[in-house]
């Protein structure tokens, strides 16, 4: 009997079946996968150091002539425990090409590296390692294959000073030191020959020659260290490289969101579903009761009837999850090993959670069949007369018409099913508008502050200026005098800086860190934004970032002691501030001060501020004159600069679109499942109105209009807390990048209120419309049935 009664149901009610399988799929292939992918980044990027060989810290000193002075000194300190050299030689990318195109990008300088000599262990496609490469061929990292828009078998060539060799493009490696995007440092892989033949010219030897150092000591050992080493471009510890792979969590994090909200859907999809069936069924469960049958074995009927949609759902979405989980990290996949040992075992875990709480949910929304009795059957559902008013709206009152009246009537008469579709579009909504923001915040010029800059027109990149500084031979002022005299010849007048990056230790008693500080020698202190304190006056007041006054221990009005090459200060906080830079560790030295030469580590782009204050046109305008002036692609407006230096906005962006058309999907297949639930629990309405004249198309009309007043209230709801929604969200990204306290939320207007309600009405619209084509089924003599 009961597999009769369950066969005839699901034959029955197949579009309420269907959506929710669909709905318990999405939601198990969206929850696996996020989980899945979660841990093979988190879980595995340890793994994935361990086997590269990274140990505590990694730097990248320039050499001259052929000498090694850091290798000494390390040799001679006691507290390093070993560490290991490669010798690399440093290019920038206007020296690489690829088919005959230059590559032209924001990568500030690429690495050639022979394999023999690799002090990191790098990996192939197949996470094997590179033990060998072929004469005449090279093997790229995925980054530098993407902006080059190289394939295997692409001929590559590379020019330094004078010497120029062309080699096949062999494949694609994973370097877990310099691999990462956000990195921006990529390498190239030669064999032995073929990096002998660039290494064996004195020229190229003198200006490019740097070591690559994986040095295992502790991070008070190593500021010391670098603070004191000439030529240190940059160096990082292992935390600051796990960071690195930041935009790959973030895509993982981002769909364990999705997921959570799917979930959220689902549950509240399945609770009307629930609902409406057994309002709907009152005789046949009043038939059963009347036959004996207990409330709890009327509920055992529907639970295993919505336990085996969701066993069957969350199967397909089990399955569905790894094609889609593999697909969303294909770019993490080029520049990692993940590191996910039992993806099946954890797939399965978030199906059987996924399965339990959805079977836990329907027992406890059967709950209300413990109310209905045999006599409900006989009465037809009611228990009395009713004695209050269907609703407060009256007809001859209304000025929105007929159709409008009726619409808004059945929203107001039936609130709960109008709060749940509410809910669903609001959600539905709010997560694409929450990702909109967040993709926006992360182009927007407002963001700026956080990055250790202040706003301005256009960034400049001129590695033919900037190049000079670390030789001595130009001053961070003269290169911007220059420029500023090459734009005022060319009709741009304008003012131009530079951040300039110094590497140090700062120590406060017992506590020592190794902190970059910035200076620009052309802008006042006062042209940043600070979260406390006041700007510096003096040459002997600083400003840190929260978390580096916190991991020294120090607050503001507090003396500091701090040591670079051939320099030792002490110098008093005077303001913290808020900066995503080198995550956080991060200082500013007051503009006037005298920094040695050799604590230099790199100038940022070239900032300029038109004297004439330009609209966006003359701005982009501009740009391109200014390519053609100094001859490089690499000159961006605010907002493509600040997606450069934060490198997540197109990881976002993508998430954000696959995000809108799952939502879109879910609000169409939740139009569908109430329409043809209205027209079904309706039918005997429907059946009047036409008995009374209404056509088929008013008909129609009358329900498409009550799912459009709904989906304007979502449209409403959801635009209302986008904003306070999107900074709760970002927090935690925003602590994850950096130093930041104060939260800057960019809203894209019209995408929040043009672009997004407009595609959920037309969504609503379209689907309404189609489905409300079933009420022609409906005939004027059907006001005789009870159903």
């Amino acid at each position: 009997m009961y597999l009769n009664i369950l066969k005839r149901d699901l034959r029955r009610k197949k579009t309420m079946n269907c959506i929710i399988l669909l709905f318990v799929m999405l939601s198990t292939m969206f929850f696996s996968s996020s989980v899945n992918n979660i841990l093979s980044v988190i879980g595995g990027l340890d793994r994935y150091l361990d086997m590269a060989g990274m140990t505590g810290q990694v730097a990248l000193i320039m050499e001259q002539n052929g000498e090694e002075p850091f290798a000494d000194v390390l040799r001679e300190n006691d507290k390093v425990r070993s560490f290991r050299r490669e010798t690399i030689l440093q290019i920038t990318p206007d020296q690489v090409f690829c088919e005959g195109t230059e590559f032209t990008t924001e990568v500030q300088q690429l690495f050639l590296s022979s394999v023999d000599t690799m002090a990191v262990n790098c990996y192939d496609l197949s996470n094997e390692r590179i033990t060998e490469v072929e004469p005449g061929t090279v093997l790229m990292t995925g980054f530098l294959a993407k902006r080059l828009n190289a394939d295997a078998g692409d001929t590559v060539q590379i020019k330094v000073s004078g010497e120029t060799v062309s080699l096949k493009m062999a494949g694609i490696c994973k370097d877990a030191v310099v691999g990462a995007e956000i990195v921006n440092c990529p390498r190239l892989i030669l064999s032995s020959s073929d990096f002998e033949r660039y290494y064996a010219s004195d020229r190229i030897r003198e200006n490019c020659r740097a070591g690559l150092y994986l040095i295992d000591t502790d991070n008070q050992t190593a500021a010391a260290l670098f603070s004191v080493t000439a030529g240190c471009v940059y160096h990082v510890d292992r935390s600051t490289i796990k960071m690195s792979y930041l935009p790959d969590t973030l895509t993982a994090g981002i769909v364990m969101v999705v997921s959570l909200f799917l979930i959220l859907i689902s549950f509240v999809v399945l609770r009307f579903t629930i609902g409406f069936t057994i309002a709907e069924e009152f005789r046949e469960i009043g038939v059963m009761k009347a036959l004996g049958l207990r409330s709890s074995s009327v509920r055992l009927l529907y639970l295993v009837k919505y336990f085996g949609i969701a066993v069957i759902g969350a199967l397909i979405g089990l399955a569905a999850s790894f094609p889609f989980g593999s697909l969303l990290m294909e770019s993490a996949g080029k520049s990692m090993v993940l590191g996910n040992d039992r993806p099946v075992l954890s797939g399965i875990i978030c199906t059987a959670v996924n399965i339990g709480v959805v079977a836990l949910f329907s027992w406890r929304c059967t709950a209300q069949i413990k109310k209905l009795t045999p006599i409900d059957a006989v009465r037809s559902g009611q228990t009395g007369e009713r004695f209050r008013r269907h609703s407060s709206l009256s007809l001859g009152k209304s000025r929105i018409g007929t159709a409008g009246f009726l619409s808004l009537n059945n929203i107001v008469s039936a609130p709960k099913q109008s709060a749940i579709l509410i809910t669903v579009f609001t959600l539905c909504t709010l997560l694409v508008m929450v990702l909109s923001n967040m993709a926006a915040t992360f182009v927007g010029k407002e963001i700026i502050s956080v990055c250790s800059l202040t706003e301005s027109d256009l960034f400049l990149k001129l590695k033919s200026y900037q190049e000079e500084i670390p030789k001595g031979n130009m001053t961070v002022s003269e290169v911007n005098r220059a420029v500023e005299a090459i734009l005022a010849e060319n009709g741009m007048p304008a003012k131009v800086y530079t951040e300039a990056a110094y590497n140090t230790a700062v120590s406060f008693g017992d506590h020592f860190e190794s902190v970059r500080f910035l200076q620009c020698t052309d802008t006042q202190m006062t042209d940043y934004i600070y979260s406390a304190g006041t700007p510096p006056q003096y040459e002997n007041e600083i400003v840190l970032t929260y978390t580096a006054a916190e991991k020294i221990g120090a607050d503001i009005g507090d003396t500091v002691h701090i040591k670079m090459n051939g320099m030792e200060k002490d110098f008093i906080i005077a303001a913290l501030t808020d900066s995503m830079s080198n995550l956080g560790m991060t200082g500013r030295f007051y503009p006037s001060l005298d920094l040695p030469v050799s604590a230099f580590q790199w100038t940022d782009s070239l900032q300029v501020v038109f004297d004439d204050h330009p609209d966006d046109g003359v701005i982009q305008a501009r740009k391109a004159e200014l390519k053609q002036l100094f001859d490089t692609e690499e000159v961006y407006t605010a907002e493509e600069y600040v997606e450069v230096v934060v490198g997540a906005g197109d990881t976002i962006t993508g998430v954000k679109n696959l995000t809108l058309i799952v939502s879109l999907l879910i609000i169409i297949l939740m139009t569908v499942l109430l329409e043809r639930s209205f027209i079904s629990k309706e039918r005997t309405e429907i059946a009047l109105m036409k008995a009374v004249g209404f056509r088929n198309r008013s008909v129609v009309g009358i329900h498409v209009l009550r799912f459009v007043m709904i989906a304007a209230v979502s449209v409403l709801l959801a635009a209302a807390v986008s904003a306070p929604a999107t900074r709760l969200i970002m927090r935690p990204v925003y602590q994850a990048l950096g130093s930041v306290r104060t939260f800057i939320v960019s809203i894209d207007s019209r995408e929040n209120f043009i672009v997004l309600p407009l595609a959920v009405l037309t969504a609503v619209v379209c689907s309404a419309a189609v489905t409300a084509l079933y009420t022609g089924s409906v005939k004027a003599s059907d006001t005789a049935a009870i159903e």
